[in-house]
């Protein structure tokens, strides 16, 4: 399907919506197969495949679509069975590959990319590229001599990346001026992330350095406590580090993550173990616009403040009150005739079948031009 229009136009809008619809039919399914090369990406992060779309998709003749379907990281063991007994060896392949899209609260695994440095030539103390030097104030063989020379460095990079490398004490971390803020992005650091003592690992996550204790939430084995206790952090940073990265991440620190991030991947965090929907209600009256729009979430929330947000002046909380099914259908169809809304009004469960047969009529003619 070609798009003069964009990405964005209404037409391919509901159709993404219908492809992700909660109550989507399986021969409502096979009728979207013409517009697979539009929905491709969209089937893949559907969160779930109901049985009877599942059935029909999977013994679709088309090898695409059932490649498609094996592509998806929403399918069940059993559903994933199915197709490793395919008839199509690509679709085995892909079966066999278990995409996994990755989401809060599964440890990122960067830091394994990481090479590991080579010998130190220590005439790159008096080099003239700041970013040589600091690989030499953060390589493991740096003598403790140059420390001292190395803390008093011009570069903010470099007495940054000095007051990171191991060995060092919290008094001598604390003399270097270094600079780190909640709008810097680092590295997660090796040596924090690989460590296998359980005192330096401690240690990190209870430094008063920020760089740190960020690079601590990464571990893999880090202690329960620990990870309480960096749900409470002064640094932002640490916390929605901790709840990308572990998935016992305190239920408050979740929410807290998610309503204070601005970061454009921030909707993972939703899926976390331990997000909890219950008691969201509460945010309806938010000055946030990011906390009422996950009001629609918390089960107890009423129809009646779902349409109420569906009015709210933020396309963000509308979108979100337009996908929910207590929405009253009268208007679901308002939102569904309105640009910004027209997509998640497409992935409302109680989406009409009227409609439904208007999203897929619209995207034939619009594919035709």
């Amino acid at each position: 399907m070609t798009s003069p229009d964009g990405y964005h136009h209404p037409v391919r809008a509901r159709l993404r919506g219908l492809s992700l619809n909660p109550a989507l039919s399986g021969a409502v399914a096979v009728r979207l197969v013409p517009f697979w090369s539009e929905l491709h990406y969209t089937m893949m992060y559907r969160p779930a495949w109901p049985d009877d779309v599942f059935d029909a998709l999977a013994a679709h003749p088309e090898v695409k679509v059932r490649a498609v379907l094996a592509e998806s990281a929403g399918l069940t063991p059993s559903q994933r069975a199915r197709l490793l007994c395919d008839a199509n060896r690509t679709v085995r392949e892909l079966a066999a590959e278990v995409p996994v899209f990755e989401a809060a609260g599964k440890p990122s695994q960067r830091w394994k990319l990481q090479k590991a440095p080579g010998p130190l030539d220590l005439s790159l103390v008096a080099d003239g590229n700041e970013y040589v030097r600091a690989g030499v104030a953060a390589h493991p063989s740096l003598p403790d001599s140059l420390i001292p020379v190395l803390a008093v460095d011009p570069s903010p990079r470099v007495r940054l990346a000095l007051s990171m490398r191991p060995g060092l004490s919290e008094e001598q971390r604390a003399a270097i001026d270094y600079e780190l803020g909640p709008d810097d992005r680092l590295e997660p650091l090796v040596w924090v992330c690989t460590t296998t003592d359980p005192e330096v690992l401690r240690g990190c996550a209870l430094s008063a350095h920020p760089g740190l204790r960020r690079s601590s939430t990464y571990h893999p084995e880090l202690p329960a406590d620990l990870v309480e206790m960096l749900g409470t952090d002064e640094d932002p940073v640490v916390r929605l580090l901790l709840c990308e990265n572990q998935p016992g991440a305190p239920a408050e620190t979740v929410l807290r993550a998610y309503l204070e991030t601005r970061i454009v991947t921030r909707g993972r965090l939703l899926r976390h173990p331990n997000f909890t929907p219950a008691g969201l209600a509460r945010l309806a009256d938010s000055a946030d616009e990011q906390a009422r729009a996950v009001v629609p979430m918390d089960p107890a929330t009423s129809p009646e403040l779902i349409e109420r947000l569906s009015h709210d002046e933020s396309a963000l909380v509308r979108r979100a009150a337009a996908a929910d099914g207590r929405l009253p259908a009268g208007r679901l169809r308002e939102l569904f005739d309105d640009p910004a809304t027209a997509g998640p009004a497409a992935c409302n469960p109680g989406l009409p079948d009227d409609l439904i047969e208007r999203i897929l009529a619209d995207a034939a003619g619009y594919a035709s031009h």
